[in-house]
């Protein structure tokens, strides 16, 4: 009869020993399973639903496991299931390398992988899970799995897009490229500009090739040294560029960018690719309460432009509007490819509230996010994004996620690998017995 580690041996041992006890990732599910205990796992800790952490369930903390192992000559790195993007854009850079990922550093490297992976680069590069080559997973069954496109490939489908329902992720391997210094700007207007803003950066979208990547965001612009006086506490719009290309392409490429409106520091300024993945990390305290929203959407019209700049008119503190536009890369990859649905969307539109778990405003910025969601034209968000997704989401809703075909293969997948459902504190996609297959 095989012995089982049991909490108070676990108890016993950490008595023994000076240092951290860390028990090994199969042995805790296999005691999890045994006893038919809900798992959750924590990566970043990052995910606004905080499904980390859930009652009555074990929860698999991989935040030890920060291990980034760079490969310059192949262009590949291998990063542990707890590391974060700050570590590993740390890493990569160091070869003059990065993949797709989060733009703030703190953020996991898991949670975003799994849900598809959006960054600075995924026009130029596809998302983070198109440049996943590889994945080590911890099953149900206590098994640990190495899953890739020649080995258990329709796992590996799943993975890419379908979230954390298959297990624990404790190790990626991702495809590398080379990133350079980066040219950087932004411009901000208030919040009176709104629609003007929207649509140059429809206009800049369109025009700026894969090595333009912009960002646009709603808020109220906190009091910072670098927002001009007369912005600071205000609703306003902060238009944010990233060329990837050599700057004097850029400086063309970004001409109608500059005239637009007051600069929030040097237009077109170098900076490495480590610098402008952190330039968010001040702005995105970690112990937040949050209600999010939004979705995929096509080219912005005159009444989705109108519908959002009335609607976000007043942001609360701490919340925002954010779009950022898909095309380029991400859509040069088939949508049946991935589990990732919206590769032909022209942007994904989000909609944070925030507060701190002491502000009493916590109930004010939830329902200005659900007034924003509420305003856009019937038709105008074409299907939700997982990361968008609140904690304990209709199932109705995680099946348009991912569209009925897809839907149905992750069930398959996921009865194959978690029948009992262990791995639920996710967009929970419940097992389905139906036979694994390539969808027609």
């Amino acid at each position: 009869m095989t012995a089982i580690f049991t909490p108070r041996d676990a108890a016993g041992l950490r008595e023994r020993l000076a240092g951290r006890v860390i028990l090994p990732g199969q042995a805790a599910v296999r005691f999890a399973a045994d006893r038919g205990l809900p798992v959750s796992v924590r990566g970043g800790g990052h995910n606004h639903a905080g499904y980390a952490v859930a009652d009555g369930a074990l929860m698999l903390d991989l935040s030890a496991m920060v291990s980034v192992r760079v490969d310059p000559a192949r262009r590949v790195a291998t990063v542990s299931g707890g590391a974060t993007w700050g570590t590993v854009d740390q890493a990569t850079q160091r070869a003059g390398l990065a993949v797709t990922g989060a733009d703030v550093s703190p953020v996991g490297v898991g949670g975003v992988t799994l849900g598809g992976g959006v960054g600075w680069l995924h026009r130029m590069q596809g998302l983070t899970g198109d440049n996943l080559l590889a994945a080590e997973i911890v099953t149900t069954g206590a098994e640990v799995l190495r899953v890739s496109a020649q080995e258990h490939p329709e796992l590996f489908w799943a993975l890419r897009g379908g979230g954390g329902n298959f297990g624990a992720v404790t190790a990626f391997t991702f495809a590398l490229h080379p990133v350079g210094p980066v040219h950087v700007g932004k411009v901000l207007c208030p919040m009176e500009r709104a629609a003007d803003a929207l649509a140059l950066y429809q206009h800049l979208c369109d025009a700026g090739g894969d090595e333009l990547f912009l960002r646009v965001m709603l808020v109220t612009a906190p009091p910072a040294p670098f927002i001009p006086e007369p912005l600071r506490g205000r609703p306003a719009v902060v238009l944010s560029a990233a060329w990837f290309g050599t700057a004097g392409r850029g400086e063309s490429a970004l001409r109608e960018l500059r005239e637009f409106g007051p600069q929030a520091g040097d237009l077109l300024r170098p900076m490495s690719y480590v610098q402008l993945q952190s330039m968010q990390d001040a702005a995105v305290p970690r112990r937040v309460r949050a209600a999010s929203g939004g979705g995929f959407t096509g080219p912005l019209d005159g009444g989705v432009i109108e519908a959002v700049t009335s609607a976000a008119a007043q942001p609360p503190p701490m919340s925002m509007v954010e779009l950022q536009p898909l095309g380029g890369a991400v859509a040069r990859v088939s949508p049946d490819a991935t589990a990732f649905r919206y590769r032909r969307a022209a942007h994904l539109l989000a909609v944070l509230a925030a507060a701190l778990p002491e502000d009493p405003g916590t109930e004010q910025a939830a329902t200005w996010a659900e007034k924003v969601n509420g305003s856009l034209p019937a038709g105008a968000i074409l299907g939700p994004s997982v990361h968008g997704m609140g904690r304990d989401e209709p199932e109705d809703r995680v099946r348009a996620a991912y569209g009925d075909t897809s839907y149905a293969r992750l069930a398959a997948v996921k009865h194959a690998y978690d029948p009992a459902n262990m791995f639920r504190f996710n967009q929970n996609i419940r097992p389905q017995p139906q036979a694994l297959s390539q969808p027609a």
